[in-house]
């Protein structure tokens, strides 16, 4: 294994076992307080749900890559769309400042439309993940749609495909948040997003993530009068990445304050 890999995993893992060790602590100090009064992190509640250390353990480090990566590479594709589309920008700029004209709450969140569409539009173009593992028939002639697959056939949903075809978007290289309206959204279209997955192994970070995108732009949009892609600036994928990530050290931005 490369060195500086090892080094980094050895550093990952001992942040990830102080959450552990800090949040037992925490749950220690905190057993003369009534219930009423203590605020919980997740990992407190897996301690007190009894799972094991180690489970605690790898389920901080799932929430950590998998949440946060994710997370950050859309942050990533939505600054580098905004950037290059003023007029989709002013749109949910006006938005926030109508409907959130002082402090952002729970409340006037929720009645951003404009920017949920946004979030979705842009999850169409730019999906964090470029696939989902691949599922193998479990019984022969197995049948999808119109054709006959063998046992042991190996399986996997082309996500890129689908939020992009013609057929079901009609105009799919376009940035069109609008689409997202109820009014506007088709049945074909809706089964077609699954940027986290779908069903039973649907992600379980998905409010969180979605909330956390949410704030984060609002906050942005409040406060930046303009954004654009500077002179030196440019968007290019990251390749050899299991997500679809952006160079961020090429995507140089433009702020123009309130």
């Amino acid at each position: 294994m490369n060195i500086k890999l090892k080094k980094s995993f050895e550093v990952f893992d001992q942040v990830t076992w102080k959450f552990v060790t800090d949040a037992k602590k925490r749950l220690e100090e905190q057993k003369m307080i009534d219930d009423e009064y203590r605020t919980k992190s997740l990992i407190d509640l897996m301690i007190e749900a009894g799972l094991p250390e180690a489970s605690v353990r790898d389920n901080s480090s799932l929430f950590i890559i998998a949440g946060q990566d994710t997370t950050l590479n859309f942050l990533g594709w939505t600054i580098s769309v905004l950037a290059t589309h003023p007029d989709v920008y002013e749109k949910a700029r006006k938005e926030v400042m109508e409907k959130c004209p002082n402090q952002l709450t729970t409340e006037n969140l929720k009645e951003l439309s404009y920017l949920d569409a946004l979030i979705k539009e842009i999850m169409r173009l730019q999906g964090p993940a470029l696939q989902v593992n691949a599922r193998y028939t479990f019984k022969d002639q197995t049948i999808v749609g119109n054709v006959c697959l063998p046992l042991g056939t190996e399986v996997s949903v082309d996500l890129i495909s689908m939020c992009y075809d013609p057929k079901i978007w009609g105009d799919p290289l376009n940035v069109r948040p609008e689409r997202w309206f109820p009014q506007n959204l088709t049945k074909e279209q809706k089964s077609s997003w699954v940027p986290f997955s779908t069903g039973q192994r649907i992600c379980i970070g998905m409010t969180f993530s979605q909330l956390e995108q949410k704030v984060f732009l609002a906050l942005m949009l409040k406060r930046y009068k303009s954004i654009k892609l500077a002179p030196n600036g440019s968007i290019r994928y990251r390749f050899g990445t299991l997500m679809n990530s952006p160079q961020f050290d090429k995507l140089i931005i433009e702020f123009e304050p309130e």
